[in-house]
Parts: structure tokens; sequence; C-alpha cells
């Protein structure tokens, strides 16, 4: 196996990546899962973890997207974009487009059947549309679930529907003002109807969330935790007992997922119901994701999910994650999450996840309204497609699996 540059990939490559990932000092947004890991040595042909407790997932944590080996781990250039993938970076401009060709020297070939991938960054969803329908595109993410039945109809055009880990939320900050009042987070979690935002917003192409990030896609899914019900009557108590007074101020913009300007005014008329004023504020798509995901106290945002409970935790949801969006800080959920990790008996490991699940649901800043569909259309001569709950683009494969029937 090679890397794009010719360099033959060595243990010590990937030692070193997971060094730099796994660095106090990194920015990966994958350091919140390689946290336990102590030390990382190469003996011959194996690379060597030591942990400081037992993690019964690390294989899986492995697979992390961020965790890309790179020549060296990345610490000499890690833009480079240098990989052992089947396809090499040409141009690489962020928020633009990226464009890959076909490496010669990939070591399978089971996958990559195409000569160039070209991505295009089209925050639009009319104009990723538009591309689709006139053949500019070959593959479009994020469907508008509106849309879906007028796209479905359109010659040469496939929609691929797959239900997912992928959740819609509203994200508050349990240690900012006004939501570190318990009270006030009950109070708006139970101030929405889910049903009726999936069918409003995501025309059925959802299904319930219940206020934790883990569905029934995840391996020990916790069964038989009270779904969460739309009630104004219960959210005006809490409301009322939490002493808030005046409108709180949701941040939101059509980048946050598909039709969350739409959802959070919703939300905003469902909430007045138990006498709570919800003020919407439409944020520009630019910036969003640096100045108003996990910046602001109080937004819509999304989740594609994670291999695995663990690494949904903690990534984003026990102290000290970095991508801890909802300021959820609980003692004694990192211990329950720790625990589990290291517990080889699954239904004594099932019992940590439903209590870690309890402690999001009722104690958390997580308002989680819908597990959304994966939405992507392709074109008909796309063929290979393969449907992966695990994220969009077939867990974000789409490029390296199908191949083009052009006959």
């Amino acid at each position: 196996m090679t890397f794009h540059n010719g360099q033959d990939l060595t243990p010590e490559d990937v030692a070193q990546t997971i060094r730099r990932h796994s660095d106090e000092a990194t920015e990966s947004a994958a350091l919140g899962v390689l946290r336990g890991i102590t030390d990382i040595s190469v003996d011959g042909d194996n690379v060597v973890f030591k942990l400081d407790s037992g993690n019964a997932d690390l294989p899986l944590l492995l697979t992390d997207y961020h965790l890309v080996i790179q020549p060296n781990g990345g610490y000499d250039d890690p833009l480079a974009g240098i990989g052992t993938g089947p396809y090499q970076v040409e141009v690489n401009e962020p928020g633009i487009r990226h464009v890959s060709t076909k490496y010669d020297g990939y070591w399978n070939d089971d996958i990559g059947h195409v000569a160039s991938v070209e991505v295009i960054v089209m925050n639009d969803p009319t104009a990723r549309t538009s591309a689709l329908q006139s053949g500019q595109v070959h593959i479009i993410n994020r469907v508008e679930p509106r849309t879906v039945a007028l796209l479905a109809r359109m010659p040469g055009v496939h929609i691929e529907s797959v239900p997912s880990k992928g959740h819609y939320i509203f994200a508050m900050h349990c240690n900012t003002a006004p939501f570190d009042n318990a009270d006030l987070r009950m109070a708006l979690k139970l101030a929405v109807d889910r049903e009726q935002m999936i069918e409003q917003i995501l025309a059925g192409h959802a299904s319930v969330g219940n206020d934790f990030p883990i569905n029934q896609s995840y391996a020990l899914f916790p069964e038989g935790v009270e779904q969460r019900a739309y009630d104004p009557e219960q959210a005006a108590f809490h409301y009322k007992k939490s002493g808030h007074s005046g409108p709180v101020l949701l941040r939101t913009s059509e980048v946050a997922f598909p039709g969350a300007v739409d959802a959070a005014q919703l939300y905003q008329q469902q909430a007045q119901a138990a006498g709570i004023e919800i003020q919407v504020q439409r944020e520009p798509g630019d910036g969003y994701w640096t100045e108003v995901w996990n910046a602001q106290p109080f937004c819509a945002s999304y989740w594609g999910g994670r291999p695995t409970q663990d690494s949904m935790y903690s990534t984003a949801y026990i102290t000290g994650a970095d991508w801890n969006d909802t300021r959820f800080f609980d003692e004694g959920f990192d211990t329950l999450i720790r625990t589990a990790r290291a517990e080889l008996d699954d239904t004594k490991r099932g019992e940590m996840y439903r209590e870690a699940a309890t402690k999001v649901r009722d104690d958390g800043g997580l308002i989680l309204p819908m597990f959304n569909d994966f939405l992507d259309a392709r074109r008909e001569e796309v063929q290979g497609w393969v449907q992966d709950p695990n994220h969009e683009t077939s867990n974000l494969r789409a490029a390296t699996r199908v191949w083009l029937d052009q006959a």
C-alpha cells in the first residue's frame, strides 16, 4: 500500500497519525474518542495502543472519518492531502470545489471506478437540484424533503432515501443563562410537537426523536425509554417555575439542516401554546458553523451520527469534548460512559447506556425532534450505490463506490 506521493505506507505513519489526532493540543474533532490512549508504539508490522481503561469499541472508533492516515501522520504538511485512497487530490478549494483523479497505485480494485471526481459546493438547494436535473452533476446530497416527490418524477433521476443515525436538533448551552435553568430547558423540550414537525418540515422522511442522540440503528439501543410528547400544559408549568420572562432567542440558518428556518418558525408557533415566546433569528449561511453553532447559546444544528453509542457520546456529550454543543457537563454521566466502554457484558452495558440516555434526555440541553432520513439523489447512470445509515452520500463514500453506466 502506497501513498499518493509513491511512498510506502508504514505502521509508523499509522502511529503518527493517531498521535497527532490524540494530542491535547490538536484541533481534531476526533480527540474526544481518542483521549483514553496513553501510549502508541510500533512492534514490527503492528501498531500497539495502551489505554488508561478498557475500551471495547476501539477498533470501531478508529474508523472515524477524521482519522485519515497521512505520511508521518500529517505532521510535515497536513494540508497536502496525501492519502492512500483510490483518488488523489488535484484541486483543494475549501468552500468552492475539490477535484481528485484516479490513483494508479491504489491496492484495491473493488472500489474507485471513475477517472476523476469533482465535489462542487452548492449551498443553495435549488441550485443543487437544477444541477442534477441538467446533468451538470451526477449526485447531490441533502435533497429538500418537500421537493422529493417532484424530483423523483424527473426523467433520469433516482432518489436514495435511507433511515439514519443523523438527527436535526436545537441545542441549548446548559451553562449559559437563561438555559442554565433546568425548568426552562424542560419547558422548551415539552413545547415541541415532533410529529407535526416531521410531517410539515420533512414530509415524513424522518422518525421521532426523544432528546438523546441514539436511535435503533445503534447496538444496545435503550428500549422502553418513555417517548417525550408535546405537552403545552406541562411546558407552561415548567416555564412558570423557571421564573423566566420575555423572548428566548433561537438562531437558525438554511445551512443548519434542510428546512431549518421553517422548523424554527414552526417551533415558535408550537411554543406559543405554552405561553413561551421564541424569537427566531435567521443567520447567514456563511460563517454559521464558526460564529453560531457551538458558539451561541441556542441554535439549530444537525449531527450525522457515529459508529457506536460511545463515539457519539464521547464526541459531543462528555465533559471536555470539543464538540459538546450543549455544554452538558455531568460527572455522573462521564463515569457511566467510561465504565460502559470497558464492559463486555452486553446486558450490563445496555443498562449503563439506558441511564446515560435518560440523563441526556432529562438533564441536558438537547432538543432532538427528529432523526432524519438521508435524502440523496443521483442520475440513473450512477450505478453501484450502497445504502448506508451511518452518513449521507453512502456514508460519505459514494464517489469511491459507484460507477457510471454510459449505455
